[in-house]
């Protein structure tokens, strides 16, 4: 009987709304069980090259992924592309429209907070982001740290659930 790999197939890192970088990402699981990981970030295939270079010292197999995050009818929607091709200049285009319309999003939603009294600027979002794709877990940490909210789940109850 064949030797069974746990994987983990849905994994973020700092170059969306993870909290590890891709090294950070690979010694955090090195002694675990898990043999095969595919990295989802939102809109951004930044971290597997970063991830590959390293994952063979640790005898951990990678698939290139990602989550592509879409809206329909006011719903957001979050779609996992596995095996995608992260070189392709072709889809590196796209990922770029989908990481500006994050940004305006973004603005948007500030805009809305201005009018509530809450003063954040895109710039701080930016930077919480690590200049990568900016999603509404950046601007609930910007609630947090100005006092707008206690915890993440409290900012998004708050103010930037649906509707």
């Amino acid at each position: 009987m064949a030797k069974q790999v746990k994987a983990d197939l849905h994994l973020h890192t700092t170059m969306s709304d993870g909290f590890l970088t891709p090294e950070e990402l690979l010694f955090k699981i090195k002694d675990t069980d898990i043999r095969c990981i595919a990295v989802t970030d939102h809109d951004s295939v930044a971290a597997i090259d970063a991830l590959n270079r390293r994952a063979s010292m640790f005898k951990i197999r990678t698939i290139p992924g990602v989550e592509l995050s879409a809206e329909y009818n006011g719903d957001d929607l979050h779609f996992l592309g596995y095996f995608i091709n992260h070189h392709s200049k072709r889809f590196l285009d796209y990922l770029y429209l989908f990481r500006r319309r994050r940004y305006q999003r973004a603005q948007e939603m500030i805009e809305l907070l201005e009018k509530m009294g809450i003063s954040i600027s895109i710039d701080e979002v930016s930077e919480a982001a690590q200049n990568g794709p900016i999603g509404r877990p950046h601007l609930a940490d910007m609630l947090i740290k100005g006092g707008w909210a206690k915890t993440r789940n409290h900012a998004f109850e708050k103010y930037l659930g649906n509707g």
